[in-house]
This record gives structure tokens, C-alpha cells and sequence, in this order.
């Protein structure tokens, strides 16, 4: 009980004074056209991991926590979750030490975690590696140090002590690492035993503070994303390991709202994830860019209801690819209906669903891909399937 208190007020202080950075986080996914979001998103203290595919065209809810009914012996609370570059390995921090398990993976896109024993403690940043398996973990005080797993963070090696780092990231050749450090960009080939050093220019840092670092997908391509008073963002690229950065992107938004970024896997191409809550409803919006930013396609995700993430709303479907049959599967008993269209939006059939799974026999349907859309416990979701024969 004295646990389920003091988180609670850890997270009420939380979703008043901390950054959007911190409240939600934004990352590219296993492959080149999925993304994870993951963050405090309403009132109710309710932390929720999203899964968006088709360049953010389709949602769907992997994993939350209710904090007003909190399980202590939960081991990600999804404050900060990185992807493997392998499919379906999800990796997660507790930021905020608020569990005895500091880091944990997922090997089914975060729905279940597997704690991780023996490794550094106050863990405050990851960036996954350009080969399977990799990962980087950089402490907080009073370590500040970097390490590095290849063996999905069961075991760590320390690299070297930092100090006063904004973020890291990988590069795309195995071993090639950035470290953001005031107005320096540090650049290593070697897993960060050593690095060159380049200066970032000045107007870039004293005007705006930097936000992220996210790579492309060619040697050399970077994206820095920097924020100004919350409501000013820049997205600056550079084609040359961060030696000159070019501005692509500004744009100064209303109070209040969230503003995220992240790279995608395709040359040129990035992501803009906006979040705005009215009290009530959740909209979240994905904007998806492959040409560096001249223009945008926009998708609309509204999350309806009191509470906008509802713990057992989370909906998974196997075996996807599928041939006989699939099954729809919830965290916890769900109460809605299904409903599964063609890709020109033509129902195929719609059915209830009151419990934990229900299993659809795809033995009538034609091999291709089809969509499918959850409604209910005051939530929406979406996905897609494949048949084959």
C-alpha cells in the first residue's frame, strides 16, 4: 500500500512539471514503417505503449498501466522503451527507479517483459544497436557511465564514465556511436572507447535546446531535433556526420500540446508525433514525411472515453500470417465488437466480443490482407492480417 502511495504521488508530481520528452517518448520501430509511443498521457495516470504500422496509418495498444490501480510486481512501468532492430524485441527502462528492476525486455513488441538481473543501476538512457542484440545503456548520478550489451542487456560491459550527456545514438555501421554533449557531437567507430569530437554551431545550441539525436539511414545522415519554451521546434539535418547542420523544419505550436520526433528506417524520411488531450478524449496524430520534410501525410488516431487508455484494451492477433484461423486476443476480458473489412473498406464480417479471446475462422476468406478495427471498454484500436493458403 505504502508502495501504490508513493508512486502515485511520484507520478502526480511527474505530469505536472516534467518535459514532453519525458512524459512521452517517441521512437522508430523493427522495421521501416512501424513506430512505438510510450508515456503519462491523461489525468487518470495511466501510461500506455502504443504500436503504430503502415507509417503511422494504424494503431494499436500494446501494453498499459493504470496507476490508480497499480501492480506493484509489474517490471516495466513503459517510461522509456527502445525496439530492437530484431522483430518483436522491445526493451524497457524504469527512468524513474520507481521498480526494483531497472531494465527488462520484451520479446512479443511489449506485452509481457522478462527481467534482466545484474546490471547497471540508475539506467536513464538507451539506444539499440545496428546488429540484434545490441543495446547501450547510459547511467545517471553517480555513476554517469556508458555500457553496452550484444546479448540483449542480460549482461553489460562498461565502456567509459560520461558526464553532462543530452542523448546517444547509434549509427549505421556496427559499432559507430553519437553522443550529444552540450555543444559537442561526439562520434565513435569503435563502441565509444573513443571518440572525434565536432562542434555543433552555436546558434543552433544557444537558441534552442536539443531535444534528440536520431539517425538516418546513410553514413552520415543525422537529424537533431531542438525545442525552445516548449512550444518552438526545429528539425535540423546533416549529411555529414554532424559537422554542418541544415535547417528542414520550424514550426511553433500551442501550449500545452505534445511535439515528438524520431527518424525513420528510409533515407530522408521522419516522423512528427502531436498529442493533445481535451480532458477527455486522447487525439493522437502521426505525420510522416520521406522527403526530408517538404510534405507530410497525416494520420488521426482519437482514443474516446473518461479514461483515454483503458488497461485492458490492448489487442493482439495470431497467428499473422494466418491460414485456417486467427485469434483475437486482450490483455485482460474485453467487451466490444471486431470488426474486419477488406482494404477498400468493405465490411467482411463483424462480430462481438466479450472476454479475454474469441478465434475467427478464416477458412471462407480469399488470401490477401485485411484490416481489422477493435471498439469498446471506451477505446478504439486497429491492425491488419494476412491470409495465405
Amino acid at each position: 500500500m505504502k508502495t501504490k502511495f508513493l508512486l502515485f504521488l511520484l507520478y502526480s508530481f511527474l505530469s505536472l512539471v516534467l518535459t514532453d520528452e519525458v512524459r512521452a517518448q517517441f521512437t522508430r520501430g523493427h522495421n521501416s514503417d512501424d513506430l512505438y509511443l510510450t508515456g503519462i498521457i491523461d489525468s487518470q495516470f495511466q501510461q500506455a505503449l502504443f504500436r503504430f504500422t503502415n507509417h503511422g496509418a494504424e494503431m494499436q495498444v500494446i501494453n498499459a498501466i493504470d496507476f490508480n490501480n497499480f501492480d506493484s510486481t509489474l517490471v516495466c512501468l513503459l517510461t522509456y522503451v527502445v525496439p530492437d532492430i530484431s522483430e518483436g524485441n522491445v526493451y524497457c527502462i524504469d527512468r524513474y527507479n520507481g521498480t526494483p528492476i531497472p531494465f527488462s525486455i520484451s520479446f512479443n513488441y511489449g506485452q509481457t517483459w522478462a527481467n534482466c538481473q545484474g546490471i547497471p543501476e540508475n539506467g536513464f538512457d538507451l539506444a539499440s544497436g545496428s546488429r540484434p542484440g545490441e543495446v547501450y545503456l547510459r547511467t545517471k548520478d553517480p555513476d554517469n557511465s556508458l555500457y553496452f550489451s550484444d546479448d540483449y542487456g542480460y549482461s553489460f560491459d562498461f565502456i567509459r564514465p560520461l558526464t553532462t550527456i543530452k542523448d546517444i545514438e547509434v549509427g549505421t555501421d556496427p559499432g559507430e556511436l553519437y553522443i550529444v554533449k552540450n555543444n559537442m557531437l561526439l562520434h565513435s567507430l569503435n563502441n565509444g572507447l573513443d571518440f572525434d569530437t565536432i562542434m555543433i554551431d552555436t546558434a543552433i545550441v544557444n537558441n534552442h535546446g536539443i531535444k534528440k539525436l536520431s539517425r538516418g539511414t546513410q553514413s552520415g545522415e543525422l537529424y537533431l531535433f531542438t525545442q525552445s519554451g516548449y512550444v518552438n521546434h526545429r528539425i535540423y539535418k546533416s549529411n555529414n556526420y554532424g559537422h554542418y547542420f541544415n535547417l528542414i523544419f520550424d514550426e511553433t505550436i500551442e501550449p500545452g500540446n505534445s511535439f515528438l520526433f524520431t527518424a525513420g528506417r528510409d533515407s530522408c524520411s521522419f516522423y512528427i508525433a502531436r498529442i493533445e488531450w481535451d480532458g477527455e478524449n486522447s487525439l493522437y496524430t502521426i505525420e510522416h514525411s520521406n522527403d526530408c520534410g517538404q510534405s507530410f501525410i497525416a494520420y488521426n488516431h482519437l482514443v474516446t472515453g473518461s479514461n483515454s487508455i483503458n488497461f485492458e484494451t490492448g489487442i493482439s492477433v495470431f497467428p499473422n500470417p494466418a491460414k485456417g484461423y486467427i485469434v483475437f486476443q486482450g490483455r485482460r476480458n474485453i467487451i466490444g465488437k471486431i470488426l474486419v473489412t477488406d482494404l477498400f473498406g468493405k465490411t467482411i464480417f463483424q462480430f462481438p466480443i466479450n472476454g479475454q479471446s474469441i478465434t475467427f475462422n478464416t477458412s471462407s476468406l480469399n488470401p490477401g490482407i485485411y484490416l481489422y478495427k477493435f471498439e469498446g471498454n471506451g477505446t478504439v484500436s486497429s491492425g491488419k492480417f494476412i491470409i495465405m493458403r
